[in-house]
């Protein structure tokens, strides 16, 4: 990390404004920079890459758009209580079928009025798997939680913005007596019960946002019941390969 003219390059990597980032099948390991990848107002798209052991944060997306697809976020410092899998502030990203394990903060970092749909990750031992605040509005579908200190954790950080919004659908993995939530008062944490449906109506926006990404979505996994087990793959371990649970027929946890 350094300074150069003037611009702060907090990552092992740092890329700046630009209209298209791809990175597929890379590996990004052991970088002692603050992030190991930083990316800022850019389109970006990551699939099939690794990153771990990174200092602190993994990847840093600042007020970014794209997709981070069928990628591993691991910790080689557990007790590095400053280190996230993904950092996003400010950005409207989807993160699907991806793993992230051991993190000692968050596996999933979303604050500063981002819009972020997570679907089909596994969550592992971290101490937050996601941490959702200050305005961002997070949805949660078919995603596993397994021996996190807290699943999901929504609340206001800095004080110039309000507290959060996370959204999780009937039939993702966890029921509603495992999941194991937080939320501040300024922040809620809705359980929406549902039967098979759209996109459309699992998803019920009218923010243009919002609207943008589940368009994004949809392209991804263009299906009809967004809830069919067999639609959206997961990464599971063999041993919990099974049916999708059920939620209780509450509309929110507030």
């Amino acid at each position: 990390e350094r300074w150069h003219e003037g611009v702060f390059f907090s990552g092992g990597l740092s890329l700046h404004y630009n209209d298209k980032v791809t990175i597929e099948e890379s590996l990004f390991a052991g970088n002692r920079a603050d992030d190991g990848v930083n990316i800022k107002y850019s389109q970006v798209t990551i699939k099939n890459t690794k990153f771990v052991g990174n200092a602190a944060d993994q990847i840093d997306l600042d007020y970014c758009q794209g997709i981070v697809l069928e990628s591993e976020f691991i910790t080689s410092s557990p007790a590095n209580d400053n280190g996230d899998g993904i950092d996003v502030s400010g950005a409207g990203v989807i993160v699907a079928n991806s793993f992230f394990s051991g993190f000692g903060d968050k596996g999933v970092s979303i604050g500063e009025k981002s819009r972020v749909f997570l679907v089909g990750n596994r969550f592992d031992k971290n101490n937050n798997g996601v941490a959702v605040k200050d305005l961002s509005q997070v949805y949660f579908l078919k995603n596993l939680f397994n021996g996190n200190a807290v699943d999901i954790n929504v609340y206001q950080k800095k004080r110039i913005f309000g507290g959060g919004r996370a959204v999780v659908l009937r039939r993702d993995v966890n029921s509603f007596a495992t999941l194991k939530t937080k939320f501040d008062k300024k922040s809620r944490v809705e359980f929406v019960a549902m039967d098979d449906a759209s996109w459309d109506r699992a998803f019920p926006t009218q923010a243009d946002e919002t609207k943008r990404l589940l368009n994004r979505l949809q392209s991804l996994y263009p299906i009809q019941d967004p809830f069919s087990a067999e639609k959206v793959t997961m990464i599971l371990p063999p041993q919990a390969v099974g049916g999708p649970a059920e939620f209780p027929r509450t509309a929110a946890n507030r």
